[in-house]
């Protein structure tokens, strides 16, 4: 692989990449540079706590986890989004975002303001989504883990079935990607099974991540599945291996905070999907320090320009995205010699 390839397979990464994606949108660049405002074009909306799984590693392992938006709310902030630019919207979590009890009306919701649509899911629940949600849908992104077989166990399930789910919705025009956390002790056969039944159902890409509150522990890990991987002579072409070690102290003002804001299950607007760890001590929940307001108050925020004050946070991966859209803001002297 190229090294031109090996950084457009970036693009399904948004931490510690540079924002190619930013060329694609010259209203943005216009609006940031001439405007002086930023859009919400990408949303990050987690619509439930609930979910199946009980994963030691999850980021938002103290939340509230019987928590869930009312679709009047979530029907309210699509309207000001799109209003204010909004072009796509994960649906993640929080939890388990097929537990929604609205899902496919949400689904509905966002097609009919014009929003393109991902879905972050463990996978279990994937027969809940309509083949109507599924005809609306870009992208799906399929979490897994090594441990991954024994939370199938405890709710009852196997990765046969699993995997049988996964099988059944592949034939839907949708973007497919397995994510797959890495712990202390990597499920090898686990890693490889899922490469190859990526590579076999045409998937977009497989990415394999290290635990992010041990991400510097685990670095020794992510070689040891990239020298098996090898070993074994797995066709790793569509394998992004993302080290989370590396990351930066955040910024004032954080620009992504109104670029891609995330809208948790409580109602509340955060900055991004890295609040529950971008402090020094980790909160495994949306941080109500870094929350920049509620759902009924999105409109103001852009209408104001209220940017999240981003050096409380230890712990950053937007770096990049920031950094040019500072650029963007104040210019940069000698912009004319490329």
């Amino acid at each position: 692989m190229s090294g031109i390839e090996n950084k457009l397979k970036m693009a399904y990464a948004a931490a510690n990449t540079f924002p190619l994606k930013f060329f694609l949108h010259p209203e943005l660049i216009r609006s940031m540079n001439i405007e002086k405002k930023i859009q919400p074009i990408h949303l990050q909306l987690n619509p439930t706590n609930l979910c199946s799984f009980n994963c030691p590693f999850c980021s938002c392992s103290e939340r509230i986890k019987h928590l869930s938006l009312r679709i009047e709310r979530i029907k309210n902030l699509l309207e000001q989004a799109s209003n204010f630019g909004c072009k796509a919207a994960t649906i993640t979590g929080g939890g388990e975002p097929l537990l929604y009890n609205h899902y496919n009306e949400m689904i509905d919701l966002l097609a009919d303001q014009g929003i393109q649509i991902g879905l972050v899911t463990n996978g279990v629940y994937l027969d809940r989504s309509s083949d109507k949600a599924w005809d609306k849908m870009i992208w799906g992104r399929i979490s897994a883990s090594d441990i991954l077989p024994q939370q199938l166990e405890h709710i009852g399930s196997n990765m046969k079935d699993w995997l049988l789910l996964i099988d059944d919705v592949s034939g839907h025009d949708v973007d497919w990607a397995f994510s797959y956390v890495l712990g202390e002790k990597p499920n090898y056969e686990l890693i490889k099974s899922l490469i190859e039944f990526a590579n076999e159902h045409e998937f977009t890409h497989v990415r394999i991540l290290n635990d992010i509150f041990q991400a510097e522990q685990l670095t020794n890990q992510m070689l040891s599945v990239e020298y098996y991987l090898k070993a074994q002579d797995v066709d790793c072409n569509k394998v992004n291996f993302q080290d989370r070690s590396i990351f930066t102290h955040g910024m004032n003002p954080c620009y992504i905070s109104l670029l891609k804001p995330v809208i948790g299950a409580d109602g509340g607007v955060y900055p991004c999907c890295g609040t529950q760890y971008a402090l020094e001590k980790p909160s495994r929940d949306y941080e109500p320090r870094m929350k920049m307001g509620e759902i009924e108050s999105f409109s103001s925020l852009y209408e104001q320009q209220k940017f999240f004050n981003g050096s409380i946070c230890v712990k950053c991966y937007y770096e990049n995205y920031n950094l040019v859209s500072k650029v963007m803001f104040e210019g940069i002297p000698h912009g004319e010699f490329l």
